[in-house]
């Protein structure tokens, strides 16, 4: 196989976390249901089995602007600074 065919991404290559904000503020983190309050131990718990990893924020158009500076601020605690921010569709 020549090395123009075989893949460029790494074999380990890293995921990414989710996690939603639904309207009401619920936040949920990879499907499972999150206090806000405990964000950034979460990211910090997953962030040790993927540190190269980026966090999505997916928020719904009915989500507070406050539910996501607040979950944005607990991912940054966390020390994850790659953090991308998408409406839900």
């Amino acid at each position: 196989m020549s090395p123009l065919t075989k893949s460029s991404k790494p074999s380990g290559e890293s995921k990414s976390l989710v996690i939603r904000i639904s309207t009401g503020d619920l936040v949920s983190l990879d499907g499972r249901d999150v206090a806000i309050s405990a964000i950034a131990a979460n990211v910090q718990t997953w962030r040790v089995k993927n540190p190269e990893s980026s966090v999505v924020l997916l928020t719904d158009p009915g989500a507070s602007t406050s539910s996501l500076v607040k979950v944005a601020d607990g991912v940054r605690q966390a020390g994850v600074f790659d953090i991308k921010i998408s409406p839900m569709q």
